[in-house]
């Protein structure tokens, strides 16, 4: 259930992705943490969310897009975690209690309970430059710290 993108705005999703500090876990998996920007609200607003705990299935909603705007343009954009894979990104986040999102999950059991929010964006919908782009971080990151956990 994953819409196409504009290729626009695929190349400048890229670019940010490039531009962010990755870490690797095994062989296979790129970790980032970092907070919203328009080029990931852009990417993100028409496809599904998989809400948990739970993994429900829901549509984007306009109320969060916009709250996501919101508090870029505040100066607090929301914290959220990236984990690309060869298939995919999941882009996660979490829309109360965001503040410390998502090391309070990796360190206390209740930060793992509040609701969080992820969208996957497959590989294939980034175009054709985001697999030379991910194999790049694989061969060039350095490997997670410990703090981090599987993912």
């Amino acid at each position: 259930m994953h819409y196409q993108s504009e290729p626009v705005g695929c190349e400048q999703f890229l670019n940010y992705l490039d531009k962010l500090p990755w870490c690797k876990q095994g062989d296979n998996t790129l970790v980032a943490v970092h907070s919203f920007a328009p080029e990931m609200i852009e990417m993100i607003k028409h496809h599904d969310v998989k809400v948990y705990p739970g993994s429900m299935i829901i549509k984007m909603t306009k109320s969060t897009l916009h709250m996501l705007e919101s508090k870029f343009k505040e100066g607090e954009p929301v914290p959220l975690l990236l984990v690309w894979k060869e298939d995919g990104l999941e882009i996660s986040f979490r829309t109360h209690k965001s503040g410390d999102f998502p090391y309070d999950t990796w360190n206390n059991p209740a930060g793992e309970a509040y609701e969080r929010e992820a969208v996957f964006i497959l590989t294939d919908e980034l175009g054709e430059k985001a697999e030379n782009c991910f194999k790049k971080h694989l061969k060039t990151t350095k490997i997670c710290p410990v703090t981090v956990p599987k993912l």
